[in-house]
């Protein structure tokens, strides 16, 4: 799932749990304590011994004012584990219209979701792993049931597709369907095309499956995101990796059609490839310039990272209105960011560093937004390890309430030292 080998390359900069903390010479990315409670939204519920996190939030786009979250929760004494998706309004609060528990949904073992989707139809899919089983991409219709119209029983499992297991990474919703981004055992990049009824698209690749790895230079390094954009009415999947070629890693963006054709005239014939040690993790679409973000970071020789990012046009270009073209590193050490993403007339997103987390906003120019936590553009947020508070899960996505200004980041709340845990959608104030 989210939780990859290429986590393994980027653990010195985004370790599993990484100590995030306000710096006492840096300023607080301010929480919106009219969100949930008091900044807050818990989404299970609260137990000793218990140790939660949320693992993902994502805008509706069929519900106004509707977000989905996904958590799981396991007791270190009774070894009870719960897990599910949740309906929140802009405010944090419960819409009880939809939930799911997937201890009812016949998830025997311990089913963690990772990453939520919604179809234009408005059904809500979940891809996570089963620690009894495969990886598992369910869909639920706008009532919270498994959609029995998808592959026969809401689900598909990463052992149906082909004749070896495959490990599901990402997925995203296309018109005509579904694309998931997969490993093979043998780490080889495979995409895998689902219609709407779950079956495999036959118009895709080879009977809708596509064996991409002969189209990509060096080795593969892990899948770091996948998103699929609309320009122009025309449908791309784009895909980003991590690539090796003798001891240099970098990041490769590729462009395929929705036929399962790499598509040439998208930078240099189908990708953009990154400067060596340069490890973009999250790619964004601006809905409105339909320019492409990607962020990340570079690594330098002695192991530290500095925060990076950099934006291209459709066909791959490097977008001239964003720092002339060339990508835009921040100036401080031991971090990177996340997730950056295009909000009205400006970049906003988050990152983690070595010693706390940083909420950012530029400007679509690649200078930093210096109304954002003034006069900086930036600023921390979290507790500092083992200390009580927040921790951001690095892996999940960023949603924002346009309405409120708030930008809903994922985690846990350490509400009692080591005894107790809870996952929890966090509100940041981005006036």
């Amino acid at each position: 799932m989210k939780r990859s080998m290429s986590a393994a390359l980027l653990q010195h900069s985004t370790p599993k749990r990484s100590p995030l903390s306000a710096s006492s010479t840096l300023a607080d990315a301010p929480v919106d304590v009219d969100f949930g409670e008091q900044g807050y939204a818990r989404l299970l519920k609260q137990e000793a011994r218990s140790i939660g996190v949320c693992t993902d939030v994502l805008k509706s786009r069929t519900r106004p004012d509707r977000y989905y979250a996904c958590a799981f929760q396991a007791n270190r004494d009774t070894l009870a584990f719960n897990s599910g998706i949740w309906l929140l309004d802009g405010n944090g609060q419960r819409d009880e219209t939809f939930t799911v528990d997937f201890s009812t949904e016949g998830e025997n073992g311990k089913f963690e979701p990772h990453s939520l989707m919604e179809d234009a139809n408005g059904n809500l899919l979940c891809l996570g792993s089963n620690s009894d089983g495969p990886n598992r991409l369910w869909r639920f219709n706008n009532a919270g049931k498994p959609d029995p119209n998808f592959a026969g029983s809401g689900f598909v499992d990463s052992d149906q597709l082909l004749a070896e297991r495959l490990h599901f990474r990402f997925a995203a919703t296309m018109t005509d369907g579904y694309v998931i981004a997969c490993h093979t055992p043998e780490f080889n990049t495979v995409l895998v095309a689902l219609s709407h009824d779950g079956k495999l698209n036959q118009r895709f690749g080879e009977a809708g499956v596509l064996h991409l790895e002969p189209q990509l230079p060096g080795y593969g390094a892990g899948i770091n995101s996948l998103v699929v954009a609309t320009h122009l009415k025309r449908e791309s999947i784009l895909l980003l990796s991590m690539r090796g070629e003798g001891d240099a890693i970098f990041s490769l963006l590729s462009s395929i059609n929705n036929k399962g054709v790499v598509d040439t005239s998208f930078g240099e014939q189908g990708h953009v490839r990154s400067e060596n040690a340069t490890l973009y993790r999250g790619v964004s679409i601006g809905e409105a310039s339909s320019l492409i973000t990607l962020c990340g970071g570079h690594m330098f020789e002695d192991g530290s990272m500095q925060p990076q990012m950099t934006r291209l046009t459709a066909t791959g270009r490097p977008d001239e209105a964003f720092n002339a073209g060339i990508p835009v590193r921040f100036d401080a050490a031991g971090g990177m960011w996340h997730h950056i993403h295009e909000v009205e007339d400006s970049l906003m997103g988050v990152g983690s560093f070595f010693t706390h987390n940083r909420a950012v906003r530029y400007l679509t120019n690649g200078k930093l937004d210096t109304t954002f936590v003034p006069p900086l553009g930036y600023g921390s947020f979290g507790a500092l390890a083992p200390n009580p508070g927040f921790y951001m899960d690095g892996n999940s996505s960023i949603a924002f309430v346009s309405t409120a200004k708030r930008m809903l980041v994922c985690g846990e709340v350490n509400a009692m030292g080591p005894d107790r845990v809870d996952a929890v959608v966090l509100a940041l104030a981005v006036n």
